[in-house]
């Protein structure tokens, strides 16, 4: 029962070995990134259209939601620079 403690290995993927690319943790990120992005535009264009109104600005504000969108996650998933 005086045995001392030994400590956790550390995770084989943390250890540094060849198998894990850091960078793959920005792709897991701004894939979750767009996966919410994606069902909170579905969800705002759904109420958008139920209950605007039929409001004349309805189609012109999700046309520019979806270009600035797409604009970003673009630039996100490309990293263009001008």
């Amino acid at each position: 029962m005086n045995e001392p403690l030994n400590p956790f290995p550390t995770p084989t993927w943390l250890s540094g070995s060849a198998s894990f690319d850091p960078s793959s943790l920005f792709t897991i990120f701004f894939t979750v990134v767009f996966i919410v992005w994606t069902i909170y535009t579905l969800i705002s264009i759904y109420h958008w259209f139920r209950y605007s109104g039929k409001s004349w600005l309805t189609v012109p504000a999700i046309s520019f939601h979806l270009f600035v969108s797409a604009s970003i996650i673009l630039y996100m998933l490309t990293g263009l620079q001008n």
